[in-house]
């Protein structure tokens, strides 16, 4: 092999070696930024349901998140016009209650619950394909 040979040979192996890295790199960057989308967002969301939670057991009182307050406002949970199905301006049933502590939970669990899965997911496709 004559010496030109062997330093293309080199220069190629480097070339290849910084292009792995790199790929490696935005892999890197790729899963922090999906594991932010597929968890974070969720678990924001899913943050009133739980504080709601908390309180509504701190007051002793299971309607508190879907009854108004002093003012008349309503909690994060009933709070804008999407969700005013949930307000209960009166205590009615325990149906109705149910309804809604199911539908809030549910929602936080399968948001949250998906968002790991598929995290998980693409993280053993990126360790899979680890080049």
């Amino acid at each position: 092999m004559t010496a030109a040979a062997t330093t293309a040979a080199l220069v190629l192996e480097t070339d290849l070696t910084a292009l792995v890295w790199g790929v490696r790199l935005m892999l890197v960057v790729v899963s922090l930024g999906l594991g932010l989308v597929l968890v974070g967002v969720p678990v924001v969301f899913s943050r009133p349901v739980l504080t709601e939670l908390v309180r509504a057991r701190a007051l002793g009182d299971p309607w508190a998140p879907f009854a108004p307050d002093g003012a008349g406002r309503y909690g994060p949970l009933a709070q804008n016009r999407h969700w005013a199905v949930m307000r209960a301006p009166a205590r009615r049933t325990t149906a109705g209650l149910a309804w809604r502590w199911g539908w809030w939970v549910v929602s936080a669990v399968v948001l949250v619950g998906g968002g790991l899965v598929g995290f998980v997911s693409f993280m053993r496709l990126v360790v899979a394909s680890w080049i």
